[in-house]
């Protein structure tokens, strides 16, 4: 479907969205121009369940990309589209970026997405040291220990302008119980499993 009948089924009211606002003739059209954009090489995309919620944190490195590269990556790998929790909740900004799959960065908005089945990816927060991933919120995993949700460490490699990025996809860590320790214990566990992808992608 080109652009121009995209838009007009819009402006005719002739589409839908998902509970969370998402609505995949637009997402989709992103992701064919981010392809576009950019070469993106997905390993791992086998760990990606075919149906159900599942929770990917993702590393941080260069700027804003990863996560929308990790997105574009994903639904070019797979038939699953993924939300993107980062967003700051702008009113004005809020409806469209909903529309290409983006949510809010937090925890209730994290357990209602995976309560609803559907893939959200989570980025880590900035490392001040160079090829160190950053700190992982110990809220971030509340709502996959609660349900049992997998969680899929994945690594980014690439320039923020640059074309070529690498996404590494690791094996899905199933978290179960949610007292403190064991969030602890999770949060820990998922932070290193994404720096071992890392140190993968920087030395291949």
């Amino acid at each position: 479907m080109s652009l121009l009948d995209i838009a007009g089924r819009r402006i005719r009211g002739d589409f839908t969205v998902d509970a969370f606002g998402l609505d995949r003739e637009i997402h989709d059209a992103a992701v064919r121009l981010g392809r576009i954009r950019w070469n993106v090489v997905v390993a791992g995309a086998e760990h990606i369940p075919g149906h159900g919620p599942a929770l990917l944190v993702v590393q941080r490195r260069v700027g804003l990309s990863e996560q929308a590269v990790v997105a574009v990556g994903i639904a070019t790998s797979t038939d699953r589209r993924v939300h993107s929790a980062g967003f700051p909740g702008v009113k004005l900004a809020e409806a469209p970026l909903r529309r290409i799959g983006a949510a809010l960065s937090h925890p209730d908005e994290t357990s209602a997405l995976l309560r609803y089945g559907a893939v959200v990816s989570v980025g880590l927060g900035w490392s001040p040291v160079r090829d160190e991933v950053g700190p992982l919120a110990a809220s971030v995993l509340s709502a996959p220990l609660a349900l049992g949700a997998p969680v899929l460490p994945v690594a980014v490699r690439g320039r923020e302008w640059g074309r070529t990025w690498r996404v590494l996809i690791g094996e899905p860590v199933v978290l179960e119980g949610h007292d403190a320790q064991t969030v602890d214990e999770a949060t820990a566990l998922v932070r290193s499993r994404v720096q071992g992808l890392a140190r993968v992608l920087r030395s291949t």
